[in-house]
C-alpha cells in the first residue's frame, strides 16, 4: 500500500469516528466525575435487591433534576436502552432528537421499552450544562447521574461516546456496548430481543 493510500485510509477512519462518536475520557479520569451519590449507592448495594429476578448491579442515584432512581428503572420495563453520552460530543447531542422521538412513540404505545441517558461527564456541580443540552434538544426521557453502580455497569470500560447498551428487566445487558450514534441499530437490537 502506498503512503498516500495509507493517509487516505487513516483520514477516512478518523472522519467516520468524528461523525459517529467521540473519544471518552480514560476510566481513571472518569472516577473523579462520580457524584456524591456513591454513599447512597454503597449503602444500597450492601442490601439485597428486593425485586425478584433482578440480577443487575444495584444503584441509587438521581436523574439530572434530582429525582431518586434505582433498579426499578429497568425492572418496570421489558427492555431499556441505556445511552451513555458526553456534553462535548456532537454525535451524542445530534442523536438526541431521534432518541426522544423513539421514546415518545414507545411511551404512547406502552410497549415496555424505556430509553435512559447517562451524561457520563457530569456530576452534581456541572449538571446545569447537561440540563441545558437536554432542554435545547427537547429531551424528556430520564437522564441519570453516575453513581458507583452505574459506573461499574456502563461507564468503566467505554472508550467512545455515545455508547449504548440494551438492558432487560432483570438488569442483564443483552446487547452492547454499541459504540457510536447508530439509532437504527439500537432499534433493531431491541426488536430482536423482544422477538426472542
Amino acid at each position: 500500500m502506498r503512503n498516500t493510500d495509507i493517509r487516505l485510509l487513516t483520514a477516512t477512519m478518523l472522519t467516520a469516528l468524528v461523525l459517529t462518536g467521540c473519544a471518552a475520557s480514560s476510566a481513571s479520569d472518569q472516577t473523579e466525575m462520580i457524584p456524591d451519590a456513591s454513599a447512597a449507592s454503597a449503602e444500597a448495594s450492601s442490601e439485597e435487591t428486593e425485586v425478584q429476578g433482578y440480577v443487575g448491579i444495584d444503584f441509587a442515584t438521581t436523574d439530572v433534576y434530582g429525582n431518586e432512581v434505582g433498579p426499578e428503572i429497568f425492572t418496570e420495563n421489558k427492555v431499556t436502552v441505556v445511552n451513555v453520552w458526553g456534553t462535548y460530543c456532537g454525535p451524542c447531542i445530534g442523536e438526541m432528537p431521534d432518541l426522544q422521538n423513539w421514546y415518545t412513540v414507545e411511551q404512547s404505545k406502552d410497549s415496555g421499552v424505556m430509553i435512559v441517558g447517562i451524561p457520563y461527564d457530569v456530576d452534581a456541580s456541572t449538571v446545569d450544562e447537561a440540563i441545558d443540552i437536554l432542554r435545547d434538544q427537547g429531551v424528556t426521557y430520564p437522564n441519570l447521574l453516575v453513581d458507583d453502580g452505574l459506573y461499574e455497569m456502563f461507564i468503566k470500560d467505554i472508550t467512545v461516546v455515545p455508547t449504548t447498551y440494551i438492558v432487560d428487566s432483570n438488569g442483564n445487558i443483552v446487547a452492547g456496548p454499541i459504540e457510536g450514534a447508530y439509532i437504527d441499530f439500537y432499534h433493531d437490537e431491541v426488536l430482536a430481543y423482544l422477538d426472542e
